[in-house]
């Protein structure tokens, strides 16, 4: 599927899109993350959404999982443990 680098208007000005087998991951302007899609894949990151609040500036994809850069230097993780490692 692969990254979509061109802003993007869903509800929210998104500054950088990408995807995976199944979901899809976005920075908002704000730093946030919105995920949408199957759960199972990556889709749904409540489990994760307070690390997910503000500061993040790209996301990557795996098979089933994603990866949030933060402008820390940390990385968040959220999405389907047993492919892609958790």
């Amino acid at each position: 599927m692969g990254e979509i680098l061109l802003p993007l208007l869903l509800n929210f000005l998104m500054i950088h899109i990408n995807s995976n087998n199944n979901a899809f991951a976005a920075v908002k302007q704000d730093g946030s993350v919105v995920a949408w899609a199957d759960s199972s894949s990556g889709g749904d990151s409540s489990s994760v959404s307070v690390y997910l609040s503000s500061g993040v500036m790209k996301v990557y994809s795996a098979n089933c999982s994603f990866a949030a850069l933060k402008e820390d230097g940390s990385v968040v993780t959220w999405g389907a443990d047993v492919l892609d490692g958790y």
